[in-house]
């Protein structure tokens, strides 16, 4: 077993599945939200990110990887992308993923990667990264971290053209 703290989520990673925990973040919250009133720029930036809204914001920012399980499974679920790596079960309304496990790639595999070089909105879908890729069993490669909302939709928009 190996253990993969990210951001928003704890990766426990155990034989041939991928076990995500979506994490709550009290403390990057109190400190963010302390910022926000002495900063126009980042209070636009937050809103924008994770609003419309302050009280939705906030919940967005605090269960980040809650959010993020549900995108992935509920996207993995409804389309069954060959792009991406799918997650098979949703257990504690999504504080719980589990995904099937691949293998990890190196840099210079990214130009196998599937590509989603879009814009949604001001926010960037984060796919640059060989970490967010994996080898699936069958020798794809394939996007195994897809919760953020801006990835998602940029995998809804180009589902099309696969």
């Amino acid at each position: 077993m190996r253990i993969r703290l990210g951001t928003t989520r704890i990766v426990l990673l155990i034989g041939d599945q991928a076990i995500k925990i979506g994490r709550l973040r009290p403390l990057r919250l109190l400190l963010r939200l302390l910022i926000l009133p002495f900063s126009r720029e980042r209070r636009r930036h937050f809103l924008a990110k994770y609003g419309p809204g302050i009280t939705r914001a906030v919940m967005q920012d605090l269960c980040a990887g809650l959010y993020a399980n549900r995108n992935e499974y509920d996207y993995s679920a409804t389309h069954r992308d060959p792009r991406v790596i799918p997650t098979t079960k949703r257990l504690w309304g999504g504080w719980i993923v589990i995904q099937l496990r691949g293998t990890p790639i190196m840099v210079h595999e990214l130009p196998e990667a599937p590509v989603l070089r879009k814009r949604i909105g001001t926010q960037p879908c984060e796919m640059d990264k060989a970490t967010q890729f994996c080898r699936h069993p069958d020798g794809r490669v394939v996007l195994a971290d897809y919760g953020r909302i801006t990835t998602v939709t940029a995998l809804s928009e180009t589902l099309r053209r696969i």
